[in-house]
């Protein structure tokens, strides 16, 4: 039965080590590099958000404004400007 040297097997080891450790370095700045992306798509998705919230805001103040016109106290109506420009605007071609 044939053993090799000692120095032969640690030299062995050493260089199966050595590539393991390259391995881990490429595995870890992979992740990285995939744990940057989601942090970007997670903003991306969280604008997209503010710019909906945004948009329904707004949509709710121009259904307010659109619907018929709540009296005030005072006897005028809530978007009688709108409502007499409304009325000015020429009839559409059917």
């Amino acid at each position: 039965m044939y053993f090799a040297p000692m120095d032969e097997v640690l030299k062995q080891m050493q260089s199966d080590l050595a590539a393991l450790k390259e391995g881990q370095r490429e595995t870890n700045s992979a992740l990285n590099a995939i744990r940057i992306h989601m942090v970007a798509m997670a903003q991306d998705i969280q604008n997209v958000y503010v710019v909906l919230t945004r948009h329904e805001s707004r949509l709710d103040r121009i259904e307010s404004d659109l619907e018929a016109p709540k009296p005030r106290r005072d006897g005028t109506a809530k978007n009688a400007k709108f409502m007499k420009w409304r009325s000015e605007l020429p009839a559409l071609p059917s």
